[in-house]
């Protein structure tokens, strides 16, 4: 199953470093209703009635570059009395307009978590009037049979072609810009990026894999990586620098790096005097 466009959420950090981490491939959308709340908490209550008009012609307004003029409005207005406000108001800001790049007609029904929450009222609703819930099999059939009757409105929302062309470039462009943030930095070969291609260049009596000492491994990893440097003279006349910039790269590294120091110390387990040599 492909990652969703859109995933709507509050605002805690658990669940936004989840959504970062494991929907990679979708935009995140901070629930305007509960910013609202938080943006209310900050203002007297004389001044949110303006406060509160303005903020909501932001984070509605008709695309990201005016919620941005707005928002920058608001800062130049209030940051002498509501410094704050202004924070909460800024604070995710990217993610509070994420529905603005979607069709019209889907904006009221994306910014808010309403939705889920209506479902989590529904479930509670019928499960407080039982005193027994008869196990876990009928509290799922209950809930599968509220998420059914939920459902039948959803679909309320029609998406034209226009709407459906709309959504494809939204798709394209989250996926073009996830190609860009994971690419190789600039300057580096595929033969100098992956493990395999550095296990290759780099022969040894033991096993065939490497010449280098594990000290010098570790110390090549131990280095900031923008300054990493080739791991010894038998870098196949390479003379290209390591970069790293994705972590699971990283990691995939350093685990064949270790398992070729351990190889490398069990080539010598019959003459301890040759590790320190």
């Amino acid at each position: 199953m492909p990652d969703p466009l859109l995933v709507v959420s509050d605002g805690a950090p658990g669940i936004i470093r989840a959504i970062e981490e494991c929907l990679p491939r979708s935009l995140r959308q901070r629930c305007l209703a509960h910013k609202m709340r938080n943006l209310q908490s900050k203002v007297p209550e004389d001044v949110w009635p303006e406060f509160k008009a303005r903020a909501a012609a932001c984070y509605q307004a008709a695309s990201p570059a005016l919620a941005r003029l707005l928002r920058d409005d608001i800062a130049a207005t209030y940051s002498r009395d509501l410094p704050s406000a202004v924070a909460c108001l800024d604070d995710d800001f990217a993610a509070c307009i994420a529905h603005l790049k979607f069709p019209l007609g889907h904006r009221r029904a994306i910014r808010t978590t309403n939705l889920l929450e209506r479902l989590f009222g529904e479930e509670r609703r019928r499960t407080k009037v039982i005193p027994h819930a008869f196990g876990e099999r009928a509290v799922l059939k209950l809930m599968y049979a509220a998420l059914i009757r939920a459902a039948e409105r959803w679909r309320g929302i029609k998406v034209s072609e226009f709407e459906q062309r709309q959504l494809k470039a939204i798709r394209d462009e989250i996926d073009k810009d996830f190609t860009l943030r994971n690419a190789p930095a600039a300057g580096t070969t595929a033969q100098s990026y992956s493990a395999r291609g550095i296990q290759k260049s780099l022969p040894s009596p033991v096993g065939g894999r490497f010449t280098a000492q594990p000290s010098a491994l570790l110390g090549a990893i131990s280095r900031p990586l923008s300054a990493a440097t080739p791991f010894g003279a038998n870098w196949s006349g390479n003379s290209d620098v390591l970069h790293v910039d994705d972590l699971s790269y990283l990691r995939l590294l350093i685990s064949e790096l270790l398992d070729d120091i351990f190889e490398w110390r069990r080539g010598y387990r019959g003459d301890p005097e040759a590790i320190l040599k």
